[in-house]
């Protein structure tokens, strides 16, 4: 008896563990179509310097790299979505922006820019009219030399928030949104 309950064990775990694997849908280079998506935004999703992303349970997650100009592009793209959400962080490697979209009922979005030593915070221009967020970095690198300019990258990041949206409204009246986007 023993011995059939550990291999019913271990066939359930396999089963789940497949169809949690089978929820995620790579969406890689190809042109997607979204009919729900505002036009602005299906752009963005579509641009040129995406390289890959996924989809997974009404998540979506597009990633680009580049040149500066590359995802500059893309910066401006999004700027003329309705009610963009710019974060911008300490990047780590890959992706240099990931843009990410919930569709749960409403659809809701958010760009995050990955600055570093690839891309540089004064390389970029924000739209003047768009409000900026910083987000913390989640990792720190273990070199204590790269960890010091990732802190004061960081440091430089949350002063440059600071004084894009000093100028703009108050940001009330924003839904707010999950963890992600």
């Amino acid at each position: 008896m023993r011995l059939v309950f550990q291999v019913t064990l271990i066939v359930a775990s396999v089963l789940m563990l497949t169809q949690a694997e089978a929820a995620i849908y790579p969406l890689g280079k190809a042109k997607q179509s979204f009919p729900d998506w505002p036009d602005k935004l299906k752009e963005v999703a579509n641009d040129p310097a995406r390289y890959d992303g996924s989809a997974s349970l009404g998540r979506f997650d597009f990633w680009y790299e580049g040149e500066t100009k590359d995802i500059q592009r893309v910066l401006d793209l999004y700027a003329k979505v309705e009610e963009p959400r710019i974060h911008l962080t300490v990047g780590v490697g890959d992706p240099a922006a990931d843009l990410q979209v919930l569709q749960r009922g409403d659809v809701t979005h958010s760009l995050t820019i990955a600055l570093g030593e690839a891309l540089k915070l004064g390389d970029l221009k924000f739209p003047p009219e768009t409000r900026l967020e910083a987000r913390q970095p989640v990792s720190e690198s273990l070199d204590p030399e790269k960890a010091a300019r990732e802190r004061d990258l960081w440091a430089e990041i949350q002063k440059l928030v600071e004084k894009h949206n000093a100028d703009l409204p108050p940001a009330e009246g924003r839904a707010p949104v999950s963890e992600g986007c």
